[in-house]
């Protein structure tokens, strides 16, 4: 029926449905929990009470329609992160651990991005702000946490001699969305996304944001996300999760490692290895993988998480995905809603670091 409305109406409505099946597909409740935050139990209890991801994601939006946009802000930065045409990223060393948002000037703020965005548009925009925390491992709000602000443009105004069918048109505000600032202490890392900027207004407002607003004195130099690491797989060890995941296993299937002879040789996973004593043994060898690999290089390897089975399903969900060193990923490729949560497991097991010496900062 909603489909027989106006245009306008229409359009509207048809761009909420998208909006909900997006969030309910991508990210999972995680995000929005993370969305919701750490101390309003009796919103996550209501969160958890929906029947289905979509059901929660149609919750979120018509009820706290501000959250929804939080949880939407965060998938749109995760999924722009790297991208040289979208992204930059620095690194700080006076940045304390214990910074947050309450401590910046918004009004400093506001007036370095109208004017980046005055040097690109040669016009004024009104700009929106808002911060809000997320945290940055599956270890939820216990772990470090990284600070999001999204900023919105106002496009302008159509005048109010602007006809349409014989009558005036007056056409609202409408925010658009135009870049996102993350900052993480525990990192001391500056990152933005904008997709309609220039790279250099994009990185001087992120250095600009740095040193006037956030007040890191220091050298900032810039850094390369989605660094893998896979030296810890050499020895046996547990790929830990947390409860509420819904991750019934992990395993290791394969290894690529270095050979002596300057070629590579593969690893497989043993058939009686499980997720709390798994190992991987050389084909065709009686070597334990350690033996085998001692002084290896860890050239890829294939991972394969199982998660018990979604709400109204009998069957489980397998994501088995490739990583290949130094920074590619197939989990993305593997699609799902898993793959959010999956990636900050990554970090968590200190595959993938997203951050240059994050424990050292």
């Amino acid at each position: 029926m909603w489909k027989e409305a106006p245009k306008d109406i229409s359009d509207r409505v048809q761009d909420d449905f998208d909006r909900i099946e997006r969030l309910a597909k991508d990210a999972s409740r995680t995000v929005m929990r993370d969305a919701i935050g750490e101390h309003d139990l009796a919103l996550i209890e209501q969160l958890e009470a929906c029947e289905s991801e979509r059901d929660r994601a149609l919750w979120l939006l018509v009820d706290h329609p501000d959250l929804f946009g939080r949880a939407e802000e965060a998938l749109l930065f995760t999924a722009a992160r790297g991208s040289s045409r979208k992204w930059d990223g620095y690194v700080g060393s006076t940045l304390s651990r214990r910074w947050d948002p309450t401590q910046v000037d918004d009004d400093a703020l506001r007036a370095l991005i109208i004017q980046a965005i005055k040097e690109v548009e040669h016009a004024e925009r009104n700009v929106h702000l808002e911060w809000f925390s997320r945290p940055a491992t599956p270890k939820g709000w216990d772990g470090p946490h990284m600070h999001q602000l999204c900023c919105s443009v106002e496009a302008p105004k159509a005048s109010n001699d602007e006809w349409e069918g014989g009558r005036p048109v007056f056409r609202p505000v409408v925010p658009n969305r135009r870049l996102a600032v993350v900052i993480t202490p525990h990192a001391r890392t500056f990152e933005i996304v904008a997709e309609d900027m220039q790279t250099e207004t994009r990185r001087a407002l992120i250095l600009a944001i740095a040193k006037d607003v956030v007040g890191e004195a220091g050298d900032i130099e810039p850094f390369e996300p989605r660094s893998f690491d896979l030296s810890s797989l050499v020895k046996p060890r547990v790929l830990h999760v947390h409860e509420g995941h819904g991750i019934e296993e992990v395993r290791v299937l394969k290894l690529v490692a270095s050979a002596g002879s300057g070629g590579t040789a593969t690893y497989w996973a043993r058939a009686d290895s499980s997720q709390d004593a798994w190992s991987v043994a050389a084909i065709a060898t009686s070597e334990t993988r350690e033996d085998a690999l001692f002084g290896a290089y860890i050239l890829a390897a294939t991972i394969r998480v199982v998660f018990v089975p979604a709400e109204g399903k009998r069957r489980k969900r397998t994501v088995t995905f490739d990583i290949t060193m130094p920074n590619r990923c197939s989990l993305r490729d593997a699609g799902g809603p898993e793959h959010v949560i999956l990636e900050a497991y990554l970090r968590e097991w200190g595959l993938l670091s997203d951050y240059p010496d994050a424990e050292a900062a």
